[in-house]
């Protein structure tokens, strides 16, 4: 935290800026031009609006507002937007390519779990990145030594630290600060600080045992509900509840992983193109003709507007049903999979392989089809569809960066089980403006958390 965000993290965005301890960049050209950095800054604050909340709190403006950001902030900041903003940004490539030695850095330390080979790995990279940082900053002159402090160093002690400690998520500072920002509120003594510590320790201290010796958590901060157990869901549908905090949710059994959220929809109607498209995609369910399939399909199929992949997986909201409040954040643009044949062009069949694709989620339908000898069925199947539109990045951008220049108005069926994960997006660039893709759906760990009393 204090070392990769708070410190060379930090010290690299100065340099960039032209600021750092008002040196100058000496041989090379490495900062960046101001009429650059308000626009890397316009779109850092604007790529919020279209990443999701659960990504963590809205991101200030990187150029008029860096004095805002946490280290939780320079973490995505440096995953997920820098690698877009700053490309093609910097007078000189090499400066881009060092920087993204930097981002691999930060990625690899940031996963919950680290291979032997992945340490090796980490090592060479971080000799070659502190190589060429002498090389571009320090340049053997001694009036920019300063640009080499000690936490530049100790990068290459991180694959060691890595070795005896385990991953730095094990025992990084974000745990300690988070409670002291919890702590300092309670300081209202100058002259005798630490009794007002004390005191407000020891008050949350009785409070949670007082809550734990007569069973008080539940009564105070309301019940614990878990989502993914089938008893707390009948209970919520049977009873009826409805809150800021719990919703109305829906298990379709077959389609174990698709928990289903208010608003819904229970009569909703699809028009006849909708209804192609759903025939279309049940057409390569059951392998019976377009239309004898589309005979099939019911009149009313309920709409939903939220979902959530069981098994503590991301929460997902519809286009539709997304609010229209101007600082909502949007949650509708999803990654999914799908099968396709491994060589289109040929018209015989060819085996399938799995494509990763990114698109908008406009729509989910939950469609029960009858029982029927025509499509081999002894028994009513509900099915939970997904309408989605594809951006044309079949790339995993969870592993490098992936853009894409323009959303498909073509909308395609699929099951909602395809859908894995809530990614974000947001638009750079000026001359040739792009959507960047940002997919968190690998082991990473996030420094965003909720402070547990116990």
């Amino acid at each position: 935290m204090h070392l990769v965000l708070e410190n060379h993290g930090k010290n690299l965005i100065h340099l960039w800026k032209g600021t750092y301890k008002g040196l100058d960049e000496g041989k090379e050209r490495y900062v960046i031009a101001e009429g650059a950095w308000v626009q890397i800054g316009l779109e850092t604050a604007a790529s919020s609006a279209t990443i999701p909340s659960s990504f963590g709190r809205r991101t200030p403006n990187i150029w008029t507002e860096q004095h805002l950001f946490t280290a939780e902030d320079y973490a995505h900041w440096f995953l997920y937007v820098a690698p877009f903003v700053l490309k093609d940004r910097f007078p000189s490539r090499k400066i881009y390519k060092h920087f993204m030695l930097f981002h691999s850095i930060v990625r690899t330390t940031i996963q919950f779990s680290i291979t032997k080979e992945e340490v090796n790995l980490l090592r060479e990279t971080a000799i070659t990145y502190v190589q060429q940082y002498e090389k571009l900053y320090y340049q053997g002159a001694a009036e920019h030594l300063s640009t080499c402090p000690l936490t530049l160093h100790a990068l290459l002690h991180l694959p060691d630290d890595i070795e005896k400690n385990g991953p730095p998520c094990m025992n990084w500072s974000f745990v300690m600060e988070r409670w002291c920002g919890r702590l300092l509120p309670a300081i209202k003594s100058r002259v005798y600080p630490y009794k007002s510590l004390t005191r407000q320790q020891l008050a949350i201290a009785q409070e949670n045992s007082i809550l734990a010796q007569y069973d008080l958590f539940d009564v105070i901060h309301g019940p614990t509900v878990d989502p993914d157990d089938s008893r707390c869901r009948e209970e919520i549908l049977s009873e009826g509840m409805c809150s800021c905090r719990l919703y109305a949710l829906k298990l379709i059994s077959t389609a174990p992983a698709s928990i289903l959220r208010s608003p819904c929809n229970k009569d909703y109607v699809p028009d006849a193109s909708l209804r192609r498209k759903i025939a279309i995609y049940f057409t390569n369910v059951y392998l019976k003709p377009f239309h004898e399939i589309i005979r099939w399909l019911p009149e009313v199929m309920p709409r939903w507007g939220k979902s959530r992949i069981a098994g503590g997986g991301d929460k997902v909201c519809t286009s539709w049903a997304q609010s229209r409040r101007k600082n909502y954040r949007d949650a509708s643009f999803v990654r999914y999979e799908v099968a396709v044949d491994s060589n289109p062009r040929v018209r015989r069949k060819t085996p399938l392989i799995k494509q990763i694709c990114y698109g908008i989620l406009y729509e989910i339908l939950v469609c029960t089809l009858p029982t029927s000898n025509f499509l081999g069925t002894d028994a009513p199947t509900t099915h939970v569809l997904a309408l989605v539109s594809d951006c044309g990045a079949h790339d995993n951008a969870a592993l490098t960066p992936v853009s894409f220049t323009s959303l498909s108005e073509t909308t395609q069926i699929i099951a909602l089980a395809s859908v894995s994960s809530v990614c974000g997006r947001f638009c750079y660039g000026t001359a040739s403006p792009r959507w960047a893709i940002v997919d968190r759906s690998i082991e990473l760990a996030r420094p965003i958390f909720d402070v547990d009393d116990d």
